[in-house]
């Protein structure tokens, strides 16, 4: 390709006005952003929190896990008869 027409590519280049300068996001988006801010930063105040507080905040609650664990360990506690059916030895030792 010749330089001369290459540099008046170039040159002549223009973007697009239907492209803007920022990505757009959506109303659905933002508002489910909001929940979910709100939801891990409780009572503090978005705007004082940085981004790397924010990623520091555990995803996962421990004490949810704890409980739950001790839900399954009662439902399987429960089941328990604790009375076991066993054999009658002595009535099969006299046979």
């Amino acid at each position: 390709m010749n330089d001369e027409y290459r540099k008046s590519l170039f040159d002549s280049y223009q973007p697009r006005s239907e492209y803007k300068d920022r990505p757009e996001i959506s109303e659905k988006t933002s508002l489910l952003a909001d929940k979910k801010r709100k939801k891990l930063l409780g009572d503090k105040d978005p705007t004082l929190v940085s981004k790397v507080e924010i990623f520091l905040i555990p995803k996962i609650n421990q004490a949810k896990i704890e409980a739950k664990m001790l839900e399954q360990k009662e439902k399987e506690v429960s089941e328990c008869t604790f009375a076991p059916k066993t054999l009658d030895y002595k009535g099969l030792a006299k046979k």
